[in-house]
């Protein structure tokens, strides 16, 4: 119990598991076996939701919920089944309120906020889910209505001079003290050498990030067959061209299609330059005092970026997949 955080959402089921099987004294292999199933039960009830929420290409995101890699690490220990259900859940939730809703009151700003929070606790990268909100006009969010309201008032000025201040504060406190933060404005600094760093990461790692996607069981060391690969990745294709295109058509313009493609896209990258570190550290190299200009040294010196899995694209693909539309149309022609 001394060991408990805020961290444990990472493992919030299969936690509440052990902690009933050390009330009820039960050996070891119950314990994991009662945590297992508390985990797939939890991903099946966020996976049930998720689909009821998402008004468009259910299909798809099913059939993403369903990747052997997900089905995999759903009844185990790992955080993956936290991250993948919240991200799903997320995702579905802003295409509801954009689509169906079509306003966020102020118990949908927090439910999205706390989702959000969930999914960054777990894996810090994957706060740039919270991007897809601009989907939705602004004027449909009721707090930022409120806040227009109140901007209008005499304080104007008191309330805009704090707000600044306080946003630049926290950004120069961050910005010093998270190495991570550190080498993103690296990365931003150096754009030549960070294409090229990310360019050779793609060559070399591409087809593993495909087929670490499908599935790569064991000690992440037994790949799916590549035909079965190559199926999944077909049916994904098939299914998504063959879903209904309602609210799509009629709501979601050409931009709107073309900024979550870029956003997935954006934050996949941002996943692989968040093991950029991780990469120095497995190299043996002590990255703890590492200032701006050593981040950028390195980015010139390295030829890669290690440690990256497919499965951590996986909480990304609906941004990949649902915005690719096959329309055909077919005219009939007057005799």
């Amino acid at each position: 119990l001394e060991k408990i955080d805020i961290h444990l959402i990472r493992y919030l089921p299969q936690t509440i598991g052990i902690l009933v099987s050390e009330l009820l004294e039960l050996p070891i292999i119950f314990s994991i076996t009662l945590s297992e199933i508390l985990a797939v039960i939890f991903y099946t009830i966020v996976g049930v939701l998720t689909l009821k929420l998402m008004p468009i290409k259910k299909e798809i995101m099913m059939m993403i919920m369903l990747i052997p890699i997900c089905i995999q690490q759903t009844g185990s220990f790992s955080y993956d089944m936290m991250l993948n259900s919240l991200s799903f859940l997320f995702i579905a939730y802003i295409f509801n309120l954009k689509l169906v809703k079509q306003k966020v009151d102020n118990k949908d700003l927090i439910q999205l906020v706390l989702l959000l929070l969930s999914i960054t606790l777990i894996k810090v990268p994957y706060i740039l889910l919270g991007l897809l909100v601009f989907i939705i006009p602004l004027k449909e969010i009721e707090i930022i209505n409120s806040v227009k309201k109140l901007i209008n008032t005499k304080t104007k000025k008191i309330i805009s001079t704090l707000f600044v201040s306080l946003v630049i504060s926290l950004g120069i406190f961050i910005a010093s003290n998270i190495s991570y933060v550190k080498v993103l404005i690296a990365f931003i600094i150096n754009p030549i050498d960070s294409i090229k760093l990310l360019f050779r990461t793609l060559m070399e790692h591409l087809g593993f990030y495909v087929m670490s996607i499908m599935g790569y069981f064991g000690w992440h060391d037994t790949p799916v067959s590549i035909f079965f690969g190559i199926f999944i990745i077909l049916s994904m294709f098939i299914i998504n061209f063959s879903s209904k295109e309602k609210y799509n058509e009629e709501k979601l313009s050409r931009k709107e299609n073309i900024y979550i493609f870029i956003l997935g896209i954006f934050s996949c990258l941002i996943t692989i330059i968040s093991l950029f570190e991780w990469t120095l550290n497995y190299n043996g190299i002590d990255t703890s005092n590492f200032s701006l200009s050593d981040f950028s040294y390195y980015i010139k010196n390295t030829y890669d970026i290690l440690g990256v899995q497919g499965r951590y694209f996986i909480p990304l693909l609906p941004l990949l997949i649902i915005p690719i539309s096959l329309k055909i149309q077919i005219k009939n022609k007057k005799q």
